[in-house]
C-alpha cells in the first residue's frame, strides 16, 4: 500500500479523505501542516502527491514550488471546491499533472483516478536464485521468502538491477531518498547496505556478493560471483564436506 500526502486547508475535504481512501492500494495521508506536508514529500517519494488548492495558495505559488520539489515521476494531483475554470487552469500553468473539481468528481472516479496513476506491478526480477518481488517487496531464495523494509528492498532491487557496478553512494541518496549528500551529512546508504547483504547473504553464499568503495568514492554495487564449493557430490550415500578454512 502506498502512503500518499494530502495537504488541505479545507476542513470539508479533509473529512472527504477516509472515504477517497477506501482503497486497498493507497491511503491518504491528510495534513494541514505544511512543514508537516514538506516532510513526506522530500522523505517519502511518494508516486503521487494530492493537495486541495484555492486561489489563495495559487497565488503563492504553491503548486509552482511542489513541482520543483517533488521527485521525478511523481504525479501531483490538484483538487478543489470549486467548479472555476481559471483554478484549474492556473493550477496546471504551475505544474499539475491532474486537477478536478469536487461538484464533478465523485470518490469513485477520485480512486480511479489514483488507481490509474500509481506504478503499476512488476513481474518478479530472477537474479538467480534470487527473486525479488516489486509488488510484495520480499526476496525469494529457494523455498524461503524473506521480507524487506520498503528502502531495503529497493536498494537491494537498484543495486541487482544495476550488477557489475559501484555505484557512487552520491547517487544512491540522490535515487532512493531524494538528498543530496553535499548538504546532508548521512549514513542511511551504509546502515542499509549492511542490511542488504546480511539479510540476502551477499557474502558469496549464493553466488552474489556486496562489495563497496572506501574513501571519497564510496559506493556499493552486486557482483556476481562462484560460491565456495563447500560440499562434493554424494558418493555411495555419503557427503563429503571440506574442511573449515580449506
Amino acid at each position: 500500500m502506498y502512503t500518499l500526502p494530502f495537504y488541505t486547508e479545507s476542513d470539508s475535504l479533509r473529512s472527504l479523505a477516509s472515504l477517497w481512501s477506501a482503497e486497498p492500494s493507497y491511503l491518504l495521508e491528510t495534513t494541514s501542516l505544511p512543514c508537516s506536508f514538506w516532510l513526506n514529500v522530500y522523505s517519502q517519494k511518494s508516486p503521487v502527491v494530492v493537495v486541495g488548492v484555492n486561489e489563495w495558495l495559487l497565488k503563492q505559488g504553491f503548486i509552482a514550488q511542489l513541482s520543483a520539489v517533488a521527485s521525478t515521476g511523481s504525479y501531483i494531483v490538484v483538487v478543489t471546491e470549486s467548479a472555476e475554470e481559471e483554478l484549474l487552469v492556473e493550477a496546471f500553468h504551475q505544474g499539475a499533472d491532474r486537477a478536478v473539481s469536487i461538484p464533478t468528481c465523485s470518490a469513485r472516479i477520485f480512486r480511479a483516478l489514483i488507481n490509474s496513476l500509481l506504478p503499476k506491478p512488476l513481474a518478479a526480477r530472477s537474479f538467480a536464485p534470487y527473486q525479488l518481488d516489486t509488488q510484495a517487496q520480499t526476496v525469494l531464495i529457494g523455498d524461503q521468502r524473506i521480507q524487506l523494509r520498503r528502502l531495503v528492498f529497493e536498494l537491494s532491487h537498484y543495486l541487482f538491477t544495476h550488477q557489475g557496478t559501484i555505484v557512487p553512494k552520491a547517487t544512491l541518496l540522490r535515487d532512493l531518498w531524494g538528498l543530496d549528500d553535499r548538504r546532508c551529512e548521512t549514513r542511511r546508504v551504509e546502515s542499509h547496505a549492511s542490511l542488504v547483504k546480511k539479510q540476502l547473504q551477499l557474502d558469496g553464499t549464493y553466488g552474489w556478493r556486496l562489495r563497496s568503495n572506501r574513501g571519497n568514492k564510496r559506493g556499493y554495487g552486486v557482483f556476481r560471483v562462484t560460491p565456495p564449493r563447500t560440499t562434493y557430490p554424494p558418493a555411495h550415500g555419503r557427503v563429503y564436506h571440506l574442511p573449515a578454512g580449506a
